[in-house]
């Protein structure tokens, strides 16, 4: 009976051991852009790349390398994806609360030559970093509720949700092409 309870304690405790191992919850990747539920909305034309981006400015805030390899537009389908890229910001800029971000949607979508593709974006300790996510345009209203950043740190794997709204609009038809459900 003491084996059969040492053993069950033995088993939970690596059970535990292994879940916190794999991260799962923000960890040191911490957004900068305005929040609370900032949204968009770019009509385009069918198969018309094209870059979202604006609020996605993070700060790896640990003392540690990180890296990023995933980011998904939760609502768009994967098929829609051309790539994403980070790019170094300067945390100098504060974002001024009720203005616009420098950058939103355009109509194009091409990685800079100093920019890191994902996956595999290291991510420097203390950097502020800004992510570019590429789309192709397909026929209907595609909307998307958040973006999800997997990455890894020290051996953990982190999962980063924040709220960010949009949606890509093909073919253009007024009104129809609005952020919110």
């Amino acid at each position: 009976m003491l084996l059969t309870v040492l053993g069950v304690v033995v088993l939970v405790a690596a059970i535990v051991v292994l879940v916190a191992r794999a991260g799962g919850g923000q960890g040191p990747l911490v957004t900068h852009g305005p929040g609370g539920g900032f949204g968009f909305a770019q009509p385009a034309p069918v198969g018309k790349a094209i870059s979202v981006s604006g609020p996605l400015v993070l700060e790896n805030t640990s003392d540690h390398p990180l890296v990023i390899d995933r980011v998904d537009l939760v609502g768009i389908p994967r098929s829609m994806y051309r790539g994403a890229y980070v790019l170094p910001w300067h945390h100098g800029f504060s974002w001024p609360r009720n203005e616009a971000s420098p950058f939103i949607a355009a109509l194009s979508y091409h990685v800079p030559r100093h920019a890191r593709a994902i996956p595999g974006a290291r991510v420097a300790p203390h950097a502020w970093i800004w992510i570019v996510i590429g789309l192709t345009a397909k026929r209907g209203v595609h909307r998307f509720t958040q973006a999800d950043i997997t990455y890894r740190s020290q051996g953990a794997t982190y999962h980063r949700y924040d709220k960010l709204q949009g949606a890509v609009c093909t073919p253009f038809r007024p009104g129809a092409c609005h952020a919110g459900s």
